[in-house]
Parts: C-alpha cells; structure tokens; sequence
C-alpha cells in the first residue's frame, strides 16, 4: 500500500473561497512512491487533530508569508500576508505533525511554517534586512529558473538523503530563518550565510528547504527529497498496520 502523503493548499477567501495548490507537489509525490492526498484548511482543532490522525506523511506547500505576530515582531512591508485561515490550519497541522512524529516536509513557506511551529523566528525580507545578500529570490526567465548554490552540512539528514554537500537550488524565496526553532538545527545554507534548510535534531523526518524542489524535480537530486518523506512515511504505515495486528 502506498503511503498517504498530505499537500498543504493555498486558500483565496474571496466569494467561492477557493483552495488550490500547483500540480507539481502531488506529480513529485507521486512519482517518488506515494499517494498524495490535497488538505483543506479546517478550522476546527478536532478536525484537524483527525485528519492528521489519517496521514503517513504531510507536505507543507509554499505560499505568502506568516504573520510576524506569531514569532514576536511587527509586520515588515514587504511581508505579504498568508490568509489566516490557512495559517491556522498549516500552523496546527506541523505542530501536530512534529510532536506525533509524521514524516514532515516543508517548502519555501512550509520551511518557515516547521520553524514557527516550533517556535523560530524568520527574516521577513532579505534583501532590505540582509545588505549584501545574494538574490534569493529572483524571476523566472523564459520559463527557466534562476540558481544559486547551498552548502549542506556533512552527516545531517539532508546530506545522507542527497549524499552531496554543494547543491544547486532555485532561488525563491524572500524570508528565511533567524533563530531555528526547538529541536531544530540547521543543515544547508547559502553562500552568503542565509539559512537554506532546516531538520529535526533527533531521528524523526522533519525537513524544511526554502527552495522549490517540485519545480526542478528533473534536476539532480530533487526528487530524492520526496523520495525521503515518502520512504519516512511507508516505514510509519508499516509499524502503524503491525501495532494493528496486520501481516
């Protein structure tokens, strides 16, 4: 049986109020293995507390920004606020994820929403808050990407996933981590110091990446990182259908 991987979605509250997330998070998590399920923003903590119940892994998707008030600070004007609907719901469901030990993934806002959600703090703007700083995120041209490199720590989590310490990455993303959060270490970062990822300090698959691996899946190594929590999360469901009395 493939493992249920929960997508985190963007949710517009206009008139239809409209959930919706790219293509390419369940493409990436189907072709690494597993069976990608889209999560809507429900507000009730039961609710949410029974959905995770019914997960093997989640993936916190991208999108705007978090609300500096949930780490301590005023709001920069450059932050673009998410929709507190979905802040909600993503906030609950990774804190919830992390203390129940679900294999969680984080991209781009998912990373800050695993740094938040265990009580990090974030860079609101790059590039007016860290002169000198690399472009971290720059504008697609021609339909391409635009790269940068991350050094990834030897002997983390990321490292045995990739087996590399120099990755090349999209460059997407205007907010990063300041402090990491409790049981949180840093394990990849840029050139310029600016923290690039994030993992859990002890053996359960947190992992939270700032650049966009979904839409470079073709490239080296990218795939590997869905491969990782769809594999985190198959090795859950099987001791899950063991403590059950499965085969």
């Amino acid at each position: 049986m493939k493992p249920l991987i929960g997508i985190t979605c963007s949710f517009k509250p206009d008139g239809r109020g409209q959930t919706l997330t790219p293509a390419a998070y369940h493409d990436a998590v189907q072709r690494a293995g597993g069976a990608p399920i889209l999560l809507p923003p429900l507000e009730a903590d039961e609710d949410i507390a029974e959905l995770l119940r019914r997960l093997d892994g989640l993936l916190l998707s991208g999108g705007p920004d978090i609300n500096p008030v949930r780490y301590g600070e005023e709001k920069h004007e450059k932050t673009m606020l998410l929709a507190e609907r979905r802040e909600h719901f993503d906030l609950k469901m990774a804190a919830a994820a992390i203390a129940a030990g679900v294999p969680t993934l984080g991209v781009c806002l998912g990373a800050q929403e695993v740094n938040v959600a265990c009580r990090g703090s974030l860079i609101q703007d790059i590039p007016s808050l860290c002169p000198g700083a690399l472009v971290h995120a720059a504008p697609t041209s021609g339909g391409g990407e635009t790269m940068h490199e991350v050094t990834i720590e030897q002997g983390s989590r990321l490292h045995r996933i990739l087996g590399v310490t120099r990755l090349s990455v999209n460059s997407s993303h205007h907010q990063a981590a300041r402090q990491p959060g409790q049981r949180l270490k840093v394990c990849a970062r840029c050139d310029d110091g600016i923290v690039e990822a994030l993992e859990g300090d002890d053996e359960s698959f947190v992992l939270a990446i700032q650049w966009h691996p979904e839409r470079i899946v073709d490239l080296p190594k990218q795939l590997d990182l869905f491969r990782a929590l769809v594999d985190a999360a198959r090795l859950r469901c099987r001791a899950a259908h063991a403590r059950c009395g499965g085969g």
